[in-house]
């Protein structure tokens, strides 16, 4: 059930993000695609054991650049993947210093999925290379109106 919900939420919030394929995009998607860079994680061991302790807060980290100029298909599907592996890269590293639990990444959304603690979490949002370090929580969806049509994440 959580991982269809995951798939449901990744494939919403990737139609958010403009992805078209245009002149430019496809220019951007030849040359090397620019990522921001997170900090560097120099962790001491002291830290480490900090930011692992009480990892219970199953999230989803999503990076500020989304990518837009490498769509997910065609000549530019490779691209975006490497693209997002390298742009995750600094925060993987991480969360497995961390040993982080149920740790994935994705491309449709360059984000990340795990579980960490609440004071890993504040250090993920302090990253510049994060734009937000949201729960992985199941929300139900209901239609806008009474009759079938798009749906929208349900009040909770």
């Amino acid at each position: 059930m959580r991982s269809r919900f995951r798939l449901t939420a990744f494939i919403a919030a990737a139609g958010l993000i403009p992805l078209g394929l245009t002149g430019t995009a496809v220019a951007a998607a030849h040359s090397r695609a620019t990522t921001v860079r997170g900090q560097s994680s120099v962790l001491t061991a002291a830290q480490v054991r900090q930011l692992a302790a009480h990892a219970t807060d199953r999230s989803i980290i999503i990076f500020k650049n989304q990518l837009s100029s490498l769509p997910l298909r065609g000549a530019t599907m490779q691209p975006r993947v490497s693209a997002a592996k390298a742009a995750q890269a600094p925060v993987m590293a991480e969360l497995t210093r961390l040993q982080a639990p149920h740790m994935q990444g994705f491309h449709i959304i360059n984000a990340i999925s795990a579980t960490i603690s609440a004071a890993e979490v504040q250090r993920l949002r302090a990253n510049p290379a994060v734009q937000a370090v949201v729960p992985d929580a199941v929300r139900p969806l209901v239609p806008v109106s009474g009759g079938p049509g798009p749906l929208v994440p349900g009040r909770a």
